[in-house]
C-alpha cells in the first residue's frame, strides 16, 4: 500500500513537471511601442518629437476659426475672456508690416471654397489705407486663424502654427444684428505666403 502511494505520488510529480508551464505575459509601456505598430501611420515615433517639427503629432491641418476679440455690451463671459486683448497693438503691428512691405494683404476669400478667382487676389495698398481709415473708429470684432496644431506626447505640450489671419470689423450702422466687414488676409506662415505669390 506504501508503495503504490509513492507510486502515485512520484507519476503526478512527473506529469506536472513535463507539462509547459503557460507563458508569462510580457509587460511592456508605450516607450517600447515600436515605429511600425503605431496605429497613427503618419506619426513616425511617438516620443522625442519637437512641437511643429516633422515627429510632432499633427493633428489638426489648416483648421480655420473665428474669435471674438472684442466683446459685446452686457455680456460678461466675453468680457472676462477678452480682457487681456490688445488689439489696437495687433492692429498697428500687422498694418506696418503691409505698409513696409514685410507682409502682402490678400483677398479675404483666398481659399478654393470661395472659388478659384479670388486666389491670390492681391489687396493694393491704396484699398488697405482706405480700409484702416474707414475702420479707424470701429472696434476690431474678430480675428479669423488658419492653423496647424501640434501635440507632443512626451511632455504633453500643444503648439499651434498660425498660417494665416483676417480682420474683422463690426459695422456700426446702429442695426440691432451684429454685422461684420472682413478687410483682407495675410499670410504669417512664410511657406503658404510664398505659394500664394507665385499663383
Amino acid at each position: 500500500m506504501k508503495f503504490k502511494i509513492l507510486s502515485l505520488v512520484a507519476l503526478l510529480s512527473i506529469s506536472l513537471l513535463s507539462c509547459d508551464p503557460p507563458p508569462s505575459k510580457e509587460i511592456t509601456d508605450i516607450d517600447s511601442v515600436k515605429v511600425e505598430e503605431n496605429i497613427y501611420p503618419s506619426t513616425k515615433t511617438f516620443y522625442k518629437s519637437d512641437l511643429n517639427g516633422e515627429n510632432a503629432i499633427l493633428f489638426a491641418e489648416s483648421i480655420i476659426y473665428d474669435v471674438r476679440v472684442t466683446p459685446r455690451e452686457a455680456n460678461e463671459w466675453e468680457e472676462y475672456s477678452t480682457k487681456s486683448v490688445d488689439t489696437k497693438a495687433f492692429e498697428n503691428v500687422i498694418f506696418h508690416a503691409i505698409y513696409s512691405g514685410r507682409l502682402t494683404p490678400f483677398h479675404y476669400k483666398d481659399e478654393a471654397f470661395f472659388g478659384e478667382e479670388s486666389i491670390g487676389k492681391v489687396v493694393s495698398i491704396e484699398e488697405v489705407k482706405a480700409f484702416e481709415k474707414e475702420y479707424a473708429k470701429n472696434p476690431l470684432a474678430k480675428i479669423q486663424f488658419k492653423e496647424d496644431w501640434y501635440f507632443n506626447e512626451e511632455t504633453l505640450e500643444m503648439s499651434k502654427k498660425i498660417k494665416s489671419i483676417i480682420f474683422g470689423y463690426k459695422i456700426m450702422d446702429g442695426s440691432p444684428d451684429e454685422k461684420f466687414k472682413a478687410l483682407f488676409k495675410v499670410y504669417l506662415d512664410k511657406t503658404e505666403n510664398n505659394e500664394v505669390n507665385t499663383k
